[in-house]
């Protein structure tokens, strides 16, 4: 996203060819306060700032670096009294592939710029990078929070749907309906017994990418593991569900592609969701993984705090909450057959 300090001859040229760029949703404000703040929110991927000498500055550093004899004419007729200032490009580098992918059109466009000015002068000084989030990010820190989220949602998914078919195959369940125990507190000793293995396996993962790959955990590990239960808790429920349709654990075992792959193609966790076609780009709101791997990523990677992350968790909770009472209901009209 490109925010320009006011309207600048020399800018452009770099505005347009932005403009031009398909990758890149441009809008422009004169308020750089302002595009910071969406910047920190999250609501943009980059501010490119242009100062109100940037103009000025150019033509100065083109006389400078082509020795011309009016050097000092030039500076008088500028009005310039302090070193000029170049743009200045405000990223977030937490998301490491669209980072690179902003970062490659603004400077693709700087260089046509250039090109078309006829300018020989340093581009350096005049393109100053300035990493909001992320400034030691590498790839690994942008992957592992969805590797840590897949292993969640497939260990969880898989145990439950294979544990419910078995034991209503062997007539556990039955038994256990014949019990005063009810269905609400059947379910909740299985999403706790669950939940202290999907504590395991989270705290053995962040331990792992710790010690072996050294990725970042800017943020709060408390609050990233909270990320990882609500979103364990939700596929724990969907998990129970599935398992009323299948018939044997064959069958169960299907069913964990059908819920797995298209979360995992459409949750951002390989590619950014902002590169997928345009019909595409509204499905992954709808995907509980979407807001578990940028909730985790946001919090990993960017240091975000429970007010930021707060409506990736409640919509994660939210799920929870829904599959699970789905889940007593399921089980209770099955008790009430036997």
């Amino acid at each position: 996203n490109h925010f320009s300090g006011g309207n600048f001859t020399l800018s452009d040229g770099v505005v347009e060819c932005l403009l031009e760029d398909p990758t890149l949703d441009i809008a422009e404000s004169i308020d750089l306060e302002w595009a910071l703040g969406e910047l920190r929110e999250g609501r943009v991927a980059a501010v490119l700032h242009f100062p109100a000498d940037y103009t000025a500055g150019r033509i100065l550093l083109l006389a400078d670096s082509t020795g011309s004899p009016a050097f000092d004419k030039i500076v008088d007729l500028l009005g310039l009294t302090d070193a000029p200032k170049g743009a200045t490009l405000y990223a977030d580098r937490a998301n490491t592939q669209v980072y690179a992918a902003v970062s490659r059109a603004i400077g693709g466009a700087f260089l046509s710029e250039l090109r078309e000015s006829n300018a020989t002068g340093g581009m350096v000084e005049f393109f100053e990078e300035v990493a909001v989030y992320g400034e030691d990010a590498e790839f690994i820190d942008f992957f592992a929070p969805g590797i840590m989220v897949i292993a969640t949602t497939m260990i969880t998914i898989i145990l439950t749907i294979i544990s419910f078919v078995r034991e209503r195959n062997m007539g556990t369940l039955a038994r256990l309906f014949s019990s005063p125990m009810t269905a609400g507190e059947l379910v909740a000793g299985y999403a706790l017994g669950f939940g202290i293995i999907s504590a395991c396996q989270s705290l053995e993962l962040l331990g792992v990418g710790l010690i072996f790959f050294q990725i970042q955990i800017s943020g709060s590990i408390i609050l990233s593991l909270a990320l990882i239960f609500a979103l364990a808790f939700g596929v724990l429920g969907l998990g129970i569900l599935l398992s009323t349709l299948a018939k044997n654990e064959f069958q169960a075992v299907q069913f964990v592609p059908l819920v797995l792959i298209p979360s995992i193609v459409l949750s951002g966790v390989f590619w950014p969701v902002e590169a997928m076609p345009p019909a595409f780009r509204d499905i992954p709101a709808f995907i509980p993984m979407t807001h578990a791997v940028n909730g985790l990523r946001s919090v990993m990677v960017r240091g975000w705090t429970l007010r930021q992350v707060a409506p990736e968790l409640i919509i994660l909770c939210a799920f929870a909450a829904g599959t699970l009472g789905l889940s007593v209901l399921v089980m209770g009209r099955k008790a009430r057959a036997l």
